[in-house]
């Protein structure tokens, strides 16, 4: 049985969702038809995914001395998860705005400063074989990925393509609207185990050892596209924990995304309903 410790490391944010039936344009007016306040972020969305697989995950980030800091807070308990590697910062906690159209396709904007920089991994307690991840990378992580690069694996997702640094691991996961060109993915190749690119409705790919899986998207109403990211990234951890197969792991991820599109929400759908759909889903031709 695994005993390894999962680790995410990433942004807890609070969010406020509008769904509107398109995006204005400069100087227009549009009505929401509706509105959510939720607890959001790729570092809780992610953990609290993996949490709801019942395996151990830790959520390392931070939020702020205000009342979102306190709501996120108690989110973060009801989700199952620990708060012992969350730090309070005295500033406003990541508070972002959404813009959900019809099609479901969200447009996102930031309203603070992004403090993840200042997070620390002095008393993190690391272990071998470990799996640690970070779903949105700041190459001020860098030192902290040599800290455990030998040890654990690692796993890292978006913005990473844009780092200085010569990252290595053993999953990368990225969208294909970062991939400015082609070339640059035979580069990750020589530096990770595995590289994946999703493409949203044109679904996934999965380079391994020369070999390329892929997989369409599944069938889906799509309702809100905001945490079909996190959703697959939470597919790509659990599969690597329980040690499945490439297909099987862009399989589990796809269903993932997929079922929590259908949903208005930014966190991912429990894991035992994904659990139920995982062989019987449809997908698209």
């Amino acid at each position: 049985m695994n005993s390894a410790n999962i680790w995410v490391i990433g942004p807890i944010a609070w969010d406020t969702v509008l769904y509107v039936p398109h995006i204005p344009t400069s100087g227009r007016f549009v009505h929401a038809s509706s509105h959510q306040e939720r607890p959001g972020g790729q570092g809780f969305n992610l953990a609290s995914g993996i949490c709801s697989a019942n395996l151990p995950v830790n959520l390392v980030g931070y939020v702020g001395n205000d009342s979102e800091g306190l709501n996120l807070m108690k989110a973060i308990s009801e989700s199952g998860l620990s708060a012992e590697y969350i730090e309070t910062f005295d500033t406003p906690s990541p508070h972002v705005t959404i813009l959900v159209e019809e099609s479901g396709e969200r447009t996102m904007i930031g309203m603070e400063k992004n403090l993840l920089a200042e997070i620390s991994s002095a008393s993190i307690p690391f272990a071998p074989g470990d799996i640690v991840v970070w779903p949105f990378w700041l190459d001020a992580f860098f030192p902290m990925l040599q800290e455990v690069r030998e040890k654990c694996t690692v796993i890292i997702g978006s913005n990473s393509l844009q780092s200085q640094h010569e990252i290595t691991g053993d999953i990368l996961v990225v969208s294909s609207s970062e991939v400015e060109h082609p070339e640059i993915i035979n580069k990750f190749k020589a530096k990770f185990s595995k590289v994946i690119i999703t493409d949203g409705a044109n679904g996934s790919k999965l380079f391994q050892d020369n070999k390329e899986f892929t997989i369409s998207a599944m069938e889906i109403n799509v309702a809100d596209s905001t945490g079909a990211g996190d959703s697959f990234l939470a597919g790509v951890v659990l599969s690597q924990y329980e040690n499945r197969s490439a297909s099987d792991m862009l399989r589990v991820s796809t269903v993932w995304a997929g079922l929590t599109t259908a949903n208005q929400q930014s966190n991912p759908v429990l894991w035992k309903f994904v659990s139920q759909e995982v062989h019987k889903a449809k997908f698209m031709k």
